[in-house]
């Protein structure tokens, strides 16, 4: 939340006298700062180079032993030398040119005794000759204090950015791999790593690759990573990806290595040298603010009913295991329905056959009730009531006991003793995961033992339990002895107790939809554990048979504290959409992972039926997302809403309800296992908590070139896409910090049949089931010719978008050491620029147009530095096009908070007249490099900002309040 003075919501404009090397100008500053800030930017010096929109001032290095800056003049191939003494007064003393060695520099980094640039033979990639495609290699070229050239090795192609671990001991070299016009070649992408631990004249060099991710493109793609289609299937990673940014851990140990266009990130272990995973960064959803959740503690939870009369301890009710919004009652309150799973157990580690341990044998199923007040979250959750839950006799209970007596998969009742409870099985017991209500006012529940699917009257008698073909044969028992069996056999082969899941209710269909938890172990166990397919069961409820299977692809990333190998619970979301719980199974941990996804079916292959001879003579089970698609099979459409620990809803390790609320809100709760040790006997104290997940958090864009400032909510989304990346730590964890810049492939696409770009208004056709006539996407589309991907959004392959994907996010992000978004700025950019610079919003660095920038990529945060002062880390987020500098406190990466924004730039002078006469200010703010006070030649900690288009060099002071 911004907390800014309200005296100050205009333009502030100081007339500042800043002293160059060359000659004194006269620029005003345009500055917002929060009430009560820790420190405030002022600008106190700057260099002008007098160049204007030619790369003249790009990256910026630190030299601490001389006090100087190294500052890359791209395209002349050299590197201009400031003293900065006198922060002040900064003055160049020497220009090193290099274009001996290549065409171009990229970027350039200090430490110790080493300066190391990154250079590229830009003229050959760009070009497409004829009788041959020259696309050499580019350079990284070490020199000395001095400028001395001490050591020039071979880089990969197209060299980004180059970056020094903080120790010193390695040089990262990120190499873009563009093809040249025509993509006549195309490159491999690349990182190098240069090893400096036997010193620079010793120095040992390893080109890391990304051909050991080939052959992955389909399962990267599904998660989110942006790969370039071609006719059939997709581009190589190793082609497709541009590393350009590099971001190392104050450790030294792992770098992230931005693949802008990808809109992901590539994970590097620096020791090793070798690149363990790409994590994709999602997309930001426009159509709505950002998530904030609330808890709703549950109050004096009840005793667990069918305990005996000595239980000590008395076990209270808990182990929700599903939800239901079953409306709001009269007095405001949100009325909830939910199921405990099979009772207090605890299954026996390494039992054969395999054992659980029932504390309370007799307990009998029931559907809770229970309300909250929105408004009131510290009343919490009441439980109000229950509907216990009969066989078809309406007097048996349903208990919690497994079925099948003496089948190797189900696991035995025992009680404390480990004396087998042979009487303690009910045919009809079930393990309780789902719960749905249709729109006759019947429960369905799903199971995880069968897996079965189990329908109730409004009063809690069973009317009819499912389950799969043949399982009453596991037990040697006549067909029927479980329930009527008209779910596909494969089904039987689930793991033990990870039958169904999940269950979601189409009520246009009349569906009920049954998820299985994890992949079933077809053919074997070991077939299971590698699988990640999930599949999803379309059931009828007016036939009482299924009707169509989906498949769904886990999240399986390298990268976790713990695999995610299960759902967690479902809802509907509308027109063929599914809200999805994915989870591991880490406890309060805000670096786990339990996602919420949004599915899509629309267009997915229906596989109930199909056999192994349908699948390449494979069982389904065993394709990874590239063999389906390779099959012409397609997969349901998954994309990440949120990650419930990033948000602050992390009470236990099982997120297994999930349910849609009228007003687009989510609500989630939790399994506690009923708060009960089953090694020591003892409670936990583990809480149950409501959690409900509102879109609320400011998070609207201005899109609509109109001549006037106007944020608002729509239907699209926007990829991160970041160009510069900083990492960072607190508390022993790492992050890392983006700046959501957005970029897409036109310099090397155009005039190709690749096409990138789409503009909406002239070349997207929508889907008429998402985007019916009077809807938000359709009136967009008619006002807004917004860039948008071509190869992104199309869900079911028919040429229509059910989705949009637009460049960058308009916003800085942070993200853990596991790709999960802790942190997004939302609208604060063109929020505050829009309030401080109307007449001139987004506008370009090289013209004065308002609402140049509106269509494309609104203001492009660009460079990101991070700093530490007393005790408190801040980042500086440069902003490219509007210009100026924004700084937030991120001390705390899940909460940060705005401090300041800054400009120095004059909007009333021609661009590139006010560059040659000095009184334009800062056009194009490319790098961010800061200064701590300990290092800086003033004791006072500095930010240096280059900026490309004026050619400009500003020192900004920070001074701490």
């Amino acid at each position: 939340m911004l907390k800014l003075r309200p005296n100050i919501y205009l333009s502030v404009l100081i007339l500042l006298t800043l002293t160059g090397s060359a000659f004194a100008t006269k620029v005003p500053v345009i500055t917002k700062i929060a009430d009560n800030a820790p420190i405030e930017l002022n600008p106190i010096g700057v260099y002008e180079s007098g160049i204007f929109d030619e790369s003249a001032a790009e990256i910026a290095a630190y030299d601490k032993k001389n006090m100087r800056i190294y500052i890359v003049k791209a395209t002349a191939a050299a590197l201009d030398v400031l003293d900065i003494k006198d922060p002040a007064h900064p003055k160049k003393i020497k220009e090193i040119k290099l274009n001996k060695y290549a065409t171009g520099i990229n970027s350039v980094d200090v430490h110790g005794d080493l300066v190391a640039v990154a250079m590229e033979h830009r003229l050959d990639y760009r070009k497409e000759y004829k009788g041959q495609n020259h696309h050499l290699e580019g350079r990284v070229v070490f020199l000395n204090l001095e400028g001395h050239v001490v050591k020039v090795l071979n880089a990969g192609f197209l060299p980004d950015m180059v970056k020094f671990t903080p120790d010193g001991q390695y040089v990262l070299v990120a190499n873009e791999g563009e093809p040249n016009v025509g993509v006549t070649h195309d490159p491999a992408a690349s990182i190098t790593i240069v090893d400096l631990t036997r010193g620079i004249k010793s120095a040992r060099l390893k080109q890391v690759g990304f051909d050991g991710f080939d052959g992955t493109e389909v399962a990267y793609r599904n998660a989110g990573v942006r790969i370039f289609p071609l006719d059939k299937g997709f581009r190589n990673i190793s082609n497709d990806v541009e590393p350009e940014y590099i971001a190392i851990t104050p450790d030294s140990k792992t770098a992230y290595v931005a693949l802008q266009e990808n809109n992901a990130v590539a994970v590097v272990d620096v020791q090793k040298q070798k690149i363990t995973e790409i994590l994709p960064l999602g997309l930001k959803d426009w159509s709505k603010g950002l998530p904030e959740v609330t808890t709703f503690p549950f109050m004096n939870l009840p005793d667990l009913p069918n305990q005996a009369a000595d239980a000590n301890p008395v076990i209270k009710q808990g182990g929700f295991s599903a939800l239901w919004f079953n409306g709001v009652k009269d007095n405001g309150n949100y009325e909830f329905l939910t199921v405990p799973d099979r009772g207090p157990n605890k299954p026996v580690k390494g039992s054969k056959p395999a054992q659980t341990i029932f504390p309370v044998p007799d307990y009998q199923h029931r559907i809770i009730k229970f309300e909250v007040n929105p408004q009131d979250p510290a009343s919490g959750a009441q439980i109000t009531g229950d509907i216990p839950l009969f066989r078809q006799d309406g007097t048996t209970p349903i208990t919690a006991l497994p079925n099948i007596k003496g089948w190797s998969k189900e696991q035995q009742p025992v009680d404390y003793k480990m004396d087998v409870l042979t009487d303690k099985y009910d045919a009809f017991g079930g393990d309780m995961e789902g719960l749905v209500v249709d729109k006759n006012g019947n429960f369905w529940l799903v199971d995880e033992y069968r897996p079965a699917i189990y329908h109730f009257s409004a009063n809690g008698v069973l009317v009819n339990r499912f389950v799969p073909k043949g399982a009453a044969a596991l037990g040697g028992d006549e067909a029927g002895t479980y329930g009527i069996e008209n779910l596909p056999a494969v089904y039987n082969k689930r793991k033990t107790n990870r039958g169904f899941e999940a269950a979601a209710y189409d009520p246009e269909a009349n569906l009920v939809y049954a998820f299985i938890q994890s992949p079933l172990q077809n053919p074997t166990a070991a077939a299971g554990k590698k699988s990640a397919v999930i599949r999803i069961l379309a059931f009828s409820v007016e036939t009482s048979t299924p009707v169509a299977e989906y498949v769904y692809f886990l999240e399986n990333s390298k990268l976790k504290l713990k695999k995610v190998d299960k759902i967690g619970d479902a809802t509907y979301l509308g027109k063929n959409r599914f809200g999805v719980i994915e989870r591991d199974a880490t406890f309060n941990d805000k670096e786990g992972k339990k996602y919420v996804f949004e599915i899509n079916i629309k267009g997915a292959t229906n596989t109930l039926g199909k056999t192994a001879a349908d699948f390449g003579g494979k069982e389904l089970e065993e394709l990874t997302p590239d063999a389906f698609a390779k099959l012409g099979l397609r997969a349901v459409y998954k994309r990440k809403v949120l990650n419930l620990p990033s948000i602050g809803y992390h009470p236990s390790d099982k997120a297994e309800g999930l349910v849609l609320l009228p007003d687009g809100s989510f609500a989630v709760l939790n399994d506690n296992d009923f708060a009960y040790n089953y090694t020591k006997r003892s409670l936990t104290g583990t809480p149950i908590q409501l959690g409900i997940i509102s879109f609320t958090r400011s998070n609207a864009v201005d899109v609509i070139k109109d001549k006037k400032v106007e944020l608002k909510n729509q239907p699209f989304f926007g990829m991160y896409m970041p160009d510069a990346i900083y990492a960072y730590a607190i508390d022993g964890k790492n992050y890392f910090v983006t700046a959501n810049e957005g970029d897409d492939r036109g310099d090397w696409y155009e005039d190709t049949d690749f096409k990138d770009t789409a503009k909406l208004k002239k070349k997207v056709k929508l889907d008429d089931t998402t985007f019916p006539q009077g809807s938000a996407g359709q009136a967009l589309k008619k006002e807004s010719n917004l860039r948008t991907s071509a190869i992104d959004g199309d869900v079911d392959g028919d040429g229509k978008k059910e989705e949009l994907h637009a460049y960058g996010a308009r916003s800085f992000s942070i993200f853990d050491a596991y790709g999960n978004l802790v942190f997004d700025s939302g609208d604060a950019i063109e929020r505050i620029t829009g309030e401080l610079i109307p007449k001139h919003f987004n506008t370009s660095n090289s013209k004065n147009k308002m609402e140049d920038r509106t269509e494309k990529k609104g203001p492009e945060p660009e460079g990101v530095a991070i700093g530490g002062i007393n005790g408190k880390y801040y980042a500086f987020i440069g902003i490219e096009r509007i210009g100026g500098v924004l700084v937030y406190d991120i001390s705390n990466p899940y909460d940060p908070s705005f401090v300041q924004y800054i400009n120095r730039r004059n909007f009333d002078v021609d661009p590139e007249e006010g560059t040659k006469n000095g009184t334009v200010g800062d056009l194009g703010p490319e790098g961010v490099l800061f200064i701590s006070a300990l290092e800086s030649p003033n004791n006072k900690p500095l930010l240096v900002v280059p900026n490309e288009v004026s050619g400009t060099t500003t020192i900004y002071q920070i001074d701490v309040k």
